[in-house]
């Protein structure tokens, strides 16, 4: 996925790994920890890794989950590259 085209998420696969995760993010904004906190509360364990459901992503990267989902976690205050 390019840069520019991080808002886009539809043509994201329907689980995002770690990796893919950060890649969107930018690794330099979200550590491999913080990443695996975010997936281990928001996403689920398939096989040795942890998948994020793409639905979540939106609404994280919206802002849209409840403050108690979110653990202060606010996706939109990142600078996003775009």
């Amino acid at each position: 996925m390019e840069k520019h085209d991080m808002m886009n998420t539809e043509n994201m696969p329907p689980l995002i790994t770690l990796a893919h995760l950060r890649k969107i993010v930018g690794p330099d904004i979200l550590g491999r920890d913080k990443g695996l906190q975010l997936m281990q509360q928001h996403g689920f364990r398939l096989g040795r890794r942890y998948v994020l459901p793409r639905t979540k992503l939106e609404a994280l990267l919206r802002g849209a989950l409840p403050e108690q989902d979110n653990k202060n976690l606010d996706l939109r205050s990142l600078p996003l590259h775009r």
